[in-house]
């Protein structure tokens, strides 16, 4: 397996496991000033501390027993993990589009359903809906729409998104 393929691993991991991006950031820069000793001790250190750190450092401590004393592959592995977070975190809720659009469609025709948009900007996931009948509040709606797409999709509920009333 190579640098890039563990990298993406360790960030489906990271994922998986709800660690946050800085949480890969710190240890990036804990594995670029400490000996892979005291690395290993510090992921050890962290597995007890943090939520959701225990699969994770577990991947980290099984990179570092692959690569053995090889620091500067370490170091390239975490930076392609932390390069390719962010992208299988988008990846994923945009996987998410025909569930989404099934669970909104089953709440919204009455108001004219035409569809559901998922973007992308400026950091921010958003779930656009499209409806050509709706005459209410649309804050209030979207804020409705949230809460049933968090309820009917446990995997919803691992992103942080928006959703936005869109009338026709």
């Amino acid at each position: 397996m190579d640098e890039k393929e563990r990298g993406e691993i360790l960030a489906e991991v990271a994922l998986d496991s709800g660690v946050p991006i800085a949480q890969l950031r710190k240890l990036y820069d804990a594995a670029r000033s400490m000996s892979v000793d005291d690395l290993e001790v510090f992921v050890k250190y962290q597995m007890t501390r943090i939520s959701g750190y225990w699969d994770f450092g577990g991947e980290v401590l099984s990179i570092l027993d692959e690569y053995g004393r090889d620091k500067e592959a370490l170091l390239r592995i975490l930076e392609k993990a932390i390069m390719l977070y962010d992208y299988l975190d988008v990846k994923r809720f945009m996987d998410l589009k025909p569930k989404i659009s099934e669970v909104v469609r089953r709440m919204s025709g009455r108001y004219g359903f035409e569809g559901v948009d998922l973007s992308f900007e400026d950091g921010e996931k958003r779930v656009t809906v499209i409806l050509s009948r709706f005459h209410g509040s649309p804050q209030r709606y979207a804020s409705e729409i949230y809460h049933h797409i968090v309820r009917s999709l446990p995997e919803a509920s691992k992103h942080k998104f928006r959703v936005w009333i869109k009338g026709r």
